[in-house]
């Protein structure tokens, strides 16, 4: 993928009609990544049996913006976060391209301290972390705090 938009639309397209009618069925609410007054993805789903609204910053590893990568995403969130502040069942996420051959944000994520990367999704409500790999069409996640020191380990969605 080139870039944040066709990712996301990759997945609308690709994937959000492989899990429609089913338990991890994903409702999306919005997908313009160009509209910087909210979070790039938002959608609702059911995780551990309570609905939730995630709230996405989308990024690639493709990126042609050389400041939108997986550094720059904590900024990201608090911004996405300071336009639709915690509320019941909301919570921050990110939302990355992925592929076996070059887990880009995962090898970057493993850079971070585990104490800081925890310390963050707890401090901002950042209860999972979304992999999509667009060429298999597969949803992959991960609980965000003790992602580091699980080494990057992906539950399918």
């Amino acid at each position: 993928m080139n870039n944040e938009q066709d990712l996301v639309k990759n997945f609308i397209r690709n994937y959000i009609p492989k899990i429609s009618n089913t338990p991890r069925q994903i409702n999306i609410s919005k997908s313009n990544v160009y509209s910087k007054s909210q979070a790039d993805l938002q959608f609702t789903a059911n995780y551990n049996n309570q609905l939730i609204e995630f709230n996405a910053e989308v990024k690639t590893s493709m990126s042609s913006n050389k400041y939108n990568n997986a550094y720059m995403f904590y900024g990201n969130i608090l911004n996405i976060r300071s336009l639709s502040p915690p509320g019941i069942n909301r919570s921050y996420s990110a939302f990355f391209s992925y592929t076996n051959k070059d887990p880009f944000f995962i090898n970057k994520i493993l850079k971070i301290t585990s104490n800081d990367w925890d310390r963050f999704g707890l401090d901002y409500n950042c209860l999972l972390i979304f992999f999509y790999d667009d060429t298999n069409n597969e949803l992959y996640y991960s609980r965000w705090n003790g992602f580091i020191s699980r080494r990057g380990a992906l539950q399918k969605w």
